[in-house]
């Protein structure tokens, strides 16, 4: 056995590898189609056209190079070794490519992994192809050099997958300088891999005979294959450009029609002109410029300027033309066809239009921006102005714009008002109820309240505030409030003066049906105290029944008093739970003798009825002046009035025909119903009758039925009227349903015990026959007293006899000196004096005067023994 040694023809060495550089470069240039590709077939096929090119471009490098070998022996190629070679090559370089289909990519270990595999298959290409050798000589191979060639397989084929992935987005025709570079960078590597596979590789001669006549002769087989490569690198990367400009063709027409509709869509008018006329106009330009006109299109634009500036913009176009950029934006005054004008901000630009020089001008309108701003600016002027608070808040509760008169009202500039919570700029008694309306809003649950709260001016004086505000939402998130508060605070004060006004014309009323009561009831008092006089000494045991007698019909008597104390108005308005058929039960003897004796009064009242939360007085009045209106409705002849309680669901229907219902929601309402069958209303009356000072009597200052209706609406209710002349009237009063538990009517506690009494009380009243009253029960009880008739002598009784004196009787209302300046003195005396507050108005009215000062306890006018002797108790126990 001899080694065989050949020498390289250096041309073909350097054709092989520009075979190499070549298929490389078409390779490179396929990888954007694979890319982009959008459907698997297509990326598919592209792979395909991938492998085709590499791999059969490093398989013609290969037997190029082998060509190149001059070895002193005939050398045949088996066809079947050479085809699997090819196809190793081919499918190989098609797996390698696979991973970037449809906008896949390779990075870390998966590009080490895929770049093995493929550089193993070059190998295998490369190996395949020197074992289709038909020749006399054998080949012996260095491990040492194989291994490096696989080596540079790997890291060759591993190079250009990574080259691929920074290409991958680059289309064919574009970096062409760069793929070149790199292609020559990949047709090297592959041929050096080639080389060191030959230099790993040793020829050498035995005497075997080998039949070289079944092969294909070298120079044949690479002549043939090097001409198809050519031909399939060439049409690979002609399909390759054909493929990316149809798609940059469509996408130019894409970008065409998108760019049109853009256009058409601007509200901004755009024109194109072509030796100053208009080959183009969107719908906007055609609205600016030519409302009547059926198209702008070959119209000339310079007859769109006076004739005094028409050279001038033909000059202008002329220059933005010649310049090759943008004009500077302007301001002129363009005229349509029907001789009306309209100012515009003109920019140029030039394009060009099917081939030729165009300017493209954009119009923006100034005389529709110049109204909005007016608009605008009158829209702040008169906010500012206004005399109710406006402001708006964020999402988060943030003051972003307030009024001229909210500054005024806070006194503060609008920076320092800016930015900060609303929160901080209101007392803490009406954070609560903000806050809970500013979250609802935040929580979608309502998109507009309203409500009342106090606020503090900047000099600290409290005003009632009517706040109604509205939600403002963005993309269907809640954004922010606007909001306008009013100050109600005279309103309010006018309401309370109209309401006490109306309420003395109604005790006129009152007086004649009261002075009937009281004379029917003193008839019975005097009666039975005469009898009982008569009987004490003859007929003793029959006295005890004259004395019931006096004590119930007194009773009835304190009874219709506080009746008349509570309708009255005496004590604030306080709002709490009450059962509307309760009430009106409770008023029953004061609604009887406020009407005539020839009406007859019925009641329908509605058992376990939802609590409404109302003022006691005030719906005690409108009560009250719903009877005494329907009793002068039916005048002298007998009618009927009926006074109906009930619940029912009030509809947005039913609302919007009820007065005083603008911000009621529709829901369930407790209804209050008085009817009377007397001389009705007719439409005209109906209007006017919530008005103030309107009547249709001939005494009265027509406060009545205003004050029902103020009420109403003040307790967010609605009231409804159905009136027929000649047939009778209805009003039916709506109150909000309340969840809240009534007020819990307890039975009065049965009298205890006292156990003996001792120690001295001070009775201090102006009214003779209430101290001797009152002693006698005292004393009855057990207590020694001491008597004084007005403020003056108790102070001075009590100051000699403070050591004796256990609790003191205190009248409200004396001369010389009240119960409060006495009340006031005892305290200096003793802090810890124990007084009983005794009075014939009602509690809440007297009471309010000695918050907070000791006041030990109050004892109503007129009361029973065992009333007096369980208020002493409390005192004394407290």
């Amino acid at each position: 056995m001899m080694e065989v040694t050949g020498e390289y023809n250096l041309i073909l060495v350097a054709i092989s590898i520009l075979a190499a550089c070549g298929a490389a470069f078409v390779a490179v240039s396929t990888v954007p189609r694979i890319y982009f590709s959008t459907g698997r077939r297509a990326a598919n096929l592209w792979s395909l056209g991938f492998g085709l090119s590499l791999g059969s471009g490093i398989w013609c490098m290969h037997f190029i190079a082998m060509l190149a070998l001059r070895l002193p022996l005939q050398v045949h190629y088996d066809i079947p070794l050479s085809a699997l070679s090819l196809i190793i090559a081919i499918a190989f370089s098609t797996l390698g490519i696979l991973p970037f289909r449809m906008r896949g990519s390779l990075s870390g270990v998966r590009l080490a992994l895929t770049g093995t595999y493929m550089g193993l298959g070059i190998a295998g290409m490369h190996y395949s192809g020197m074992m289709a050798m038909h020749m006399p000589a054998g080949m012996v191979y260095n491990l040492w050099l194989v291994a490096l060639s696989l080596l540079i397989a790997i890291a060759a084929s591993t190079a250009a997958l990574w080259i691929a992935n920074r290409l991958r987005a680059i289309p064919i025709l574009e970096r062409t300088r760069l793929k070149i570079g790199v292609s020559a960078f990949m047709g090297i590597a592959v041929s050096g891999m080639h080389y060191m596979g030959m230099a790993a590789t040793t020829f050498v001669s035995n005497s075997n005979a080998v039949d070289l006549k079944s092969g294909m002769s070298i120079t044949l087989l690479i002549g043939a294959l090097v001409t198809a490569g050519a031909l399939l690198q060439t049409g690979i990367l002609f399909l390759a450009e054909r493929a990316e400009a149809r798609q940059a063709w469509k996408k130019s027409q894409d970008n065409e029609t998108n760019l049109l509709n853009l256009l058409n869509i601007l509200p901004d008018g755009i024109v194109v002109l072509v030796d100053d006329v208009i080959v183009f106009a969107n719908p906007a330009a055609q609205d600016l410029m030519c409302q009547s006109c059926p198209t702008l299109l070959e119209s000339r634009m310079s007859q769109f300027f006076p004739p005094q500036k028409r050279e001038g913009i033909r000059q202008w176009m002329d220059e933005v033309l010649q310049s090759g950029y943008a004009s500077p934006i302007s301001k002129e005054r363009l005229l349509r066809p029907d001789g009306s004008s309209f100012d515009a901000r003109l920019g140029a630009v030039p394009v060009r239009w099917n081939g030729r020089p165009a300017i493209q001008v954009i119009m923006h309108d100034l005389t529709g921006e110049k109204r909005r701003m007016s608009e605008l600016a009158r829209l702040i002027t008169a906010v500012n102005h206004a005399s109710d608070i406006i402001f708006s808040l964020d999402a988060e509760g943030r003051v972003q714009t307030v009024n001229r008169t909210g500054l005024e009202f806070i006194g503060l500039p609008m920076e320092d008002i800016q930015g900060h919570l609303f929160k901080e700029f209101l007392p803490p008694e009406s954070l609560a109820v903000a806050l809970e309306m500013f979250g609802k809003k935040v929580r979608g649950e309502a998109k507009q309240t309203h409500y009342e709260i106090m606020m503090r001016d900047h000099a600290g004086k409290a005003h009632d505030m009517e706040v109604r505000t509205r939600g403002m939402f963005e993309d269907g998130q809640f954004s922010g409030v606007v909001a306008v508060a009013r100050d109600v605070t005279m309103e309010r004060e006018q309401q309370a003066k109209m309401e006490h006004t109306q309420r003395l014309e109604s005790l006129g009323v009152l007086a004649g049906g009261i002075a009937h009561d009281f004379n029917n009831l003193l008839t019975a008092i005097l009666g039975n105290a005469a009898l009982a006089e008569r009987k004490l000494l003859k007929r003793p045991e029959e006295v005890g029944q004259h004395l019931v007698n006096i004590v119930t019909s007194s009773e009835t008597a304190a009874d219709l008093c506080r009746q008349m104390l509570a309708y009255s108005g005496k004590g604030r308005f306080v709002v709490r739970h009450i059962n509307l058929s309760h009430m009106v039960e409770e008023i029953g003897n004061l609604l009887h003798v406020s009407i005539a004796k020839n009406v007859t009064l019925h009641f329908r009242l509605t058992d376990h009825l939802p609590d409404v939360q109302v003022d006691l007085a005030q719906m005690q009045q409108v009560i009250m002046n719903l009877l005494i209106n329907a009793s002068d409705a039916i005048g002298e002849r007998n009618g009927d009035i009926t006074i109906s309680t009930g619940l029912t669901e009030a509809d947005a229907n039913e609302l919007r025909s009820a007065h005083a219902a603008d911000d009621v929601q529709p829901g369930e309402f407790v209804y209050l119903e008085v009817t009377d069958n007397g001389s009705g209303m007719d439409k005209s009356v109906q209007e006017k009758l919530f008005d103030p000072f309107f009547t249709t009597k001939f005494t009265g200052r027509g406060l009545g039925m205003s004050a029902v209706l103020g009420i109403v609406r003040g307790h967010h209710g609605a009231i409804r009227l159905i009136s027929e002349p000649g047939k009778g009237s209805t009003f039916r009063v709506l109150l909000p349903a309340s969840a809240g538990d009534g007020e819990a009517e307890t039975a009065p506690a049965a009298a205890e015990s006292l156990s003996p009494a001792c120690g001295m009380v001070l009775i201090v009243d102006d009214e003779l026959p209430v101290r001797e009253t009152a002693r006698l029960m005292l004393e009855d009880f057990g207590f020694t007293t001491m008597t004084a008739a007005d403020g003056v002598e108790g102070v001075a009784a009590y100051r000699e006899h403070q050591a004796e004196i256990v609790a003191v009787l205190l009248d409200m209302t004396m001369p010389n000196m009240d119960g409060r300046t006495c009340f006031a003195e005892l305290k200096r005396i003793n802090p810890d004096v124990k007084v009983l507050l005794s009075s014939g108005y009602n509690e809440q009215e007297t009471t309010t005067r000695f918050t907070g000062q000791g006041l030990s306890g109050f004892l109503q006018k007129p009361y029973t023994p065992e009333a007096l002797r369980s208020k002493i108790r409390e005192v004394l126990d407290s």
